[in-house]
């Protein structure tokens, strides 16, 4: 009798080389959550693009004015996808950081003036305030703490929807007299974000900082906006709170190290 399955050997024995082992629940958990968020993200601008695309095909836009109408929506559409490719991108591996001497009070008040600017804001109040009203200093890339308080800024507009004050606070120096978590004798610079919106309910906290979470209805993106901002402070050595009082608005506090000693 040929030996196969059965016949003298077991039905589950290993083979040497062969055995692929199942990956672990939070593995599993975590790219269905990146599966179900890029599905939602990247949808609606494919499906957009798609149906642009088929009237151009079909002659349904024949006409050059909407031909060139359609054209213009497929490539906002495709520039919207390009932005959340960059953003799973600059989750997975963000640069290395390059620390040079970065004044955040002057980063601060440049991405305020940017939404200002904004035709959209203008239900909002926006100020800049710093302990010394002189420069505050931090050894950073400049580039990651831009990023990490652009993003801060972004999600306190956005949940500000019936306009507000939204108030960026930089600290030239705290110490752990006023911060637990911050190590005693060590020089810090704390820029706090303040914003009037709703607030963050307590049972939504504990997830704030998980990968493709978020607490909008539908999401213009991956819900990657906070573990992003987090991810650059730490690369940078410094690290990031969120508070705040449902109903009254959230308080998100950035901590970035004075010198790279640090």
């Amino acid at each position: 009798m040929a030996e196969g399955i059965g016949a003298g050997k077991s039905h589950d024995s290993p083979v040497k080389g062969h055995v692929v082992e199942a990956p672990p629940e939070a593995v599993v958990a975590s790219a269905s959550k990146l599966a179900e968020a890029a599905a939602r993200a990247l949808g609606n601008p494919l499906s957009v693009i798609v149906g642009r695309a088929d009237m151009i095909i079909s002659g349904e836009a024949a006409d050059k004015h909407d031909v060139r109408a359609s054209a213009e929506i497929i490539r906002e559409q495709a520039t919207r996808l390009e932005r959340l490719v960059d953003e799973l991108r600059l989750f997975g591996e963000p640069p290395e950081p390059q620390p040079v001497r970065t004044d955040l009070f002057a980063l601060a008040k440049g991405i305020l003036a940017d939404i200002d600017r904004d035709a959209w804001a203008a239900r909002l109040k926006t100020s800049v305030v710093c302990e010394s009203r002189e420069a505050a200093w931090a050894e950073v890339d400049p580039g990651h703490a831009r990023e990490a308080l652009r993003r801060i800024v972004q999600n306190a507009t956005e949940a500000m929807k019936n306009g507000g004050q939204l108030t960026v606070d930089v600290a030239r120096r705290v110490w752990q007299s006023r911060v637990e978590k911050i190590p005693q004798e060590e020089e810090w610079v704390r820029v706090l974000v303040r914003d009037a919106g709703p607030g963050i309910p307590e049972d939504q906290r504990k997830r704030l900082f998980d990968p493709y979470f978020t607490t909008k209805p539908w999401a213009d993106g991956l819900g990657l906006g906070l573990p992003i901002a987090r991810r650059l402070v730490g690369a940078n050595g410094g690290f990031l709170t969120v508070g705040g009082k449902v109903d009254v608005g959230t308080i998100v506090r950035i901590y970035l190290p004075t010198s790279r000693d640090n």
